[in-house]
């Protein structure tokens, strides 16, 4: 009995689960939650003048500061070169944004930065203008007076470059400049990593903030387009009422202060060219570029007629060593033999051909200003590629 008893419950089981294997075989499939729908990207969270600032600031000043040690051992030209010019262009920076990097990182220690700045340009200085000199002067007498060995005068002028060299390591240990490198540095630095992670490319930074910097920027180089017109348009009829070039070029000395020009330039061209990779539009870009191409012209004219002042005087003075240096060898002589000494009079020569030389730089200049290449063009181009 209890064997079929148990038998009857297992069959009445087992229906009952077949009922439920039936309708479970006959209901609809579950039907599965749709994904919810994709959230679109969050838009990048627009830059400030500030962060702005500090990107650009940084990549000038790290370029800077990483030719220090290389300019320090005085062996190779080109890290002293790029100290210089990298070292103005963070300045150039640090000027066109005082206000946003002020308020980011403090007044005080930005002004602080330009002070190290300076003195870091006041050492680069004169060790790259005599870098520059003792190798160009061979081509100079071989250009102007093939004749003159100025074996004597490049000698004379690598002593000077050590000297300088020697004051650039004691100016480089500056207390501002071991806190711009070990401190403020390495504070910026801190801040681009972040920067970079979260925010858009610097290009379209940059972008957002040309206007006040670049209107500065054309009105300088309007200030310098009147004078240089004026002195170009007095040039050319002094000449022909009968002036030499050298009478002619007087006024350009006296009236337009050309070494100003070029510095008033330098400044332009590098705030100009901070903004220069900004514009996408091929029209705007290649508008910019072709009117920093058109100052850079002048620039170096103006630049020769400088280089031929700095070339004369540079041999004026060394010719004025060498001699102080061959009295006091002949006072100084005690045996009866003729001591050495070097012959200055051909280093006189030459920079009387260099003087000759430089009244035909302002030949260059003008020719150059009322050709094609106007200062104004790079006006005209910055406007275009800034009302894009």
């Amino acid at each position: 009995m209890a064997t079929t008893q148990l038998s009857r419950k297992d069959r009445r089981r087992a229906a009952q689960a077949a009922k439920r294997d039936a309708r479970n075989a006959s209901a609809p499939p579950p039907t599965s939650t749709p994904p919810a729908p994709a959230r679109p990207p969050k838009p990048p969270r627009p830059a400030t003048e500030a962060e702005t600032a500090i990107l650009t600031l940084h990549g000038h000043l790290s370029k800077a500061l990483a030719q220090i040690d290389g300019a320090s051992l005085g062996q190779e030209p080109e890290f002293i070169h790029r100290l210089r010019t990298s070292s103005r262009r963070a300045r150039v920076a640090a000027r066109v944004w005082a206000r946003p990097l002020g308020t980011a990182l403090g007044a005080r220690e930005v002004k602080r930065a330009g002070v190290a700045l300076r003195t870091i340009g006041r050492a680069a200085g004169p060790v790259r203008d005599l870098d520059v000199w003792v190798g160009s002067l061979p081509g100079i007498a071989r250009r102007e007076a093939p004749d003159v060995d100025v074996a004597p005068l490049v000698a004379l002028f690598e002593e000077h470059r050590q000297a300088a060299l020697v004051d650039f390591r004691r100016l480089i240990e500056d207390p501002d400049v071991a806190w711009l490198r070990y401190t403020f540095l390495p504070r910026i630095a801190a801040l681009c990593a972040h920067l970079h992670e979260t925010d858009e490319p610097i290009r379209m930074r940059l972008r957002a903030f040309w206007k006040a910097p670049t209107e500065e920027a054309i009105a300088a180089i309007e200030q310098m387009g009147g004078p240089l017109s004026g002195w170009a348009e007095r040039r050319a009829e002094a000449i022909r009422n009968g002036a030499s070039t050298i009478e002619a070029a007087q006024p350009f000395v006296e009236e337009v202060f050309a070494h100003d020009v070029r510095l008033i330039g330098k400044r332009v061209r590098y705030t100009i060219e901070l903004f220069q990779n900004c514009w996408d539009q091929q029209g705007a870009t290649d508008a910019m570029a072709a009117g920093v191409a058109s100052y850079t012209a002048i620039q170096e004219a103006l630049g020769d007629w400088h280089d031929h002042i700095v070339w004369h005087d540079r041999i004026v003075e060394g010719a004025e060593i060498l001699a102080m240096r061959n009295a006091e060898a002949l006072a100084g002589a005690t045996d009866g033999a003729p001591p050495e000494t070097v012959d200055v009079a051909p280093f006189l020569r030459l920079s009387a051909h260099i003087r000759q030389s430089k009244a035909r730089t302002f030949d260059a200049i003008a020719a150059t200003w009322e050709g094609r290449l106007k200062m104004t063009d790079l006006a005209r181009a910055v406007r275009q590629a800034t009302k894009k």
